[in-house]
């Protein structure tokens, strides 16, 4: 049946395939050491080594839907599922925490309504894929042709959502911008690739963060405008038009900041300097800022960028030793504001943690300064993540603090003392990723969002 081949063709065959090995392997090498010659065959070489973990991710997807959102490290698995209770604290009263999280028991993401008075889930946002994706345009399908496969049910995850004071919710999941009612029914879609952050502006519009192609001019990126990597800002307003879009490679370029982006072409560990991951409009005019500019944060460049929309200028640009692959930049007061420092940098294996514990840091514009922040509580707590997480102060000055990646939320004080923390863990002992929760402070707020939710007529 089989051809009986010389033993000396075998011997040649296996001499050729160890040798073909050493030389793959040094080619690896040479390419996760940063060597610049012969760029496209270390695309192939990189891709073809990647093979076997895809293929080892795309069996564990099969046999568990939501594996994709599970926190490998383990790290909080031995932690209670949901809030332990560490003390008494008032200060939560007539308050709303909204949940972002993967379900791990349903295998879907969800936003929850969580009444602070008791804890309890009042309702949960569980918009439908299918409708979702009927709602978007063959045009942007095209463009992102995996668009199916990131909305469908067991992959779409409610990313910052922001809730309305009449229960719309909007979001993005590394996707188009939906707003959904009270009831999961899409109000208005805008089908461009938005990511990460959402935050409301004075005029009661929104400003966002998404994903563009890029349109920069060749002899910075050459003709295959694919292999740059380029985000930008977006103005959106309450029925979903957009007002203003600008890319960031422009807003660098325009300011004369192009080296801090394209000296980088040829790095071998990541393209993707441009990577914004928050950005946080301003309220009023001060000595520092006016009324809607924005902090734009771009992870890559662990720095704070300082934007005048109304001007195209930038005003500061913000870096630190301290800071190093921040997310989430927060206003403190009049002239100061916080950066959630994850302390992580992005090497050939991933993103690995400096310090293992991520950290707060305020930057003062008065005085020019930098300083570590909670860093007793939080190295207490052995909170970090290498990706993801959030601040957000209340007025008190207690402040939430999400470790995306590992599945926890804290509650801390205005002391530095934990009061709670929330551990999303499923029944199958698993704990599952959140997607930047958040406290609805205002009183009046938060009873209006419950009325709606006690008043709510949904058809299923």
């Amino acid at each position: 049946m089989f051809k009986k081949i010389e033993i000396w063709i075998l011997y040649l065959l296996i001499l050729i395939f160890f040798i073909s090995l050493i030389l793959f392997g040094g080619f690896l090498k040479y390419s996760a050491s940063g060597g610049k010659k012969l760029q496209n065959l270390q695309i192939v070489a990189n891709y073809i080594s990647d093979i076997p973990l895809n293929f080892i991710k795309i069996l564990r997807t099969t046999n568990d839907p939501g594996n994709h959102f599970v926190d490998k490290s383990m790290k909080n698995i031995k932690e209670k599922n949901g809030f332990t209770f560490f003390k008494n604290n008032e200060i939560l009263k007539n308050k709303l925490l909204i949940l972002s999280r993967y379900d791990g028991d349903k295998k879907k993401g969800v936003v929850e309504v969580v009444d602070l008075n008791n804890f309890k889930v009042i309702h949960r946002y569980e918009p439908d894929s299918k409708s979702l994706l009927k709602n978007l345009s063959n045009d942007y399908k095209k463009k992102y042709p995996t668009t199916e496969i990131d909305l469908s049910e067991n992959r779409m995850f409610l990313w910052h959502p922001y809730i309305e004071e009449n229960g719309n919710l909007i979001f993005n999941s590394s996707s188009p911008l939906f707003n959904i009612d009270i009831c999961n029914r899409v109000n208005w879609v805008i089908d461009k690739y938005f990511h990460h952050s959402l935050e409301k502006n004075f005029e009661n519009n929104y400003w966002a963060t998404h994903g563009v192609l890029s349109k920069i001019n060749e002899k910075y990126i050459g003709k295959k405008s694919s292999d740059w990597s380029d985000d930008g800002v977006v103005k959106v307003s309450s029925n979903g038009k957009i007002l203003y879009e600008k890319s960031f490679s422009e807003i660098l370029i325009e300011n004369n900041y192009q080296n801090l982006i394209f000296t980088h072409l040829q790095n071998p560990i990541n393209n993707d300097f441009c990577h914004l991951n928050d950005l946080q409009p301003t309220f009023n005019n001060t000595l520092y800022w006016k009324k809607d500019d924005i902090f734009l944060s771009c992870r890559n460049l662990s720095t704070i960028f300082h934007f005048r929309p109304s001007t195209g200028k930038i005003i500061n640009v913000i870096q630190s030793s301290l800071i190093s692959g921040q997310h989430d930049v927060d206003i403190i007061d009049n002239k100061t504001i916080s950066i959630f420092n994850n302390e992580s940098f992005h090497t050939t294996n991933g993103f690995e943690l400096i310090n293992q514990v991520s950290s707060i840091v305020h930057y003062s514009f008065d005085t020019k300064e930098f300083k570590k922040m909670h860093s007793k509580i939080l190295e207490n707590s052995n909170f970090g993540t290498r990706f993801g997480g959030l601040i957000q102060y209340l007025n008190d000055k207690s402040f939430i603090v999400e470790e995306q990646e590992h599945g926890r939320i804290l509650y801390i004080n205005n002391k530095d003392e934990l009061i709670w923390s929330y551990i999303n863990k499923a029944n199958n002992g698993k704990v599952y990723v959140l997607r930047w929760s958040s406290i609805v402070e205002d009183e009046d707020k938060a009873f209006k969002i419950k009325k709606i939710i006690n008043e709510k007529k949904c058809i299923n």
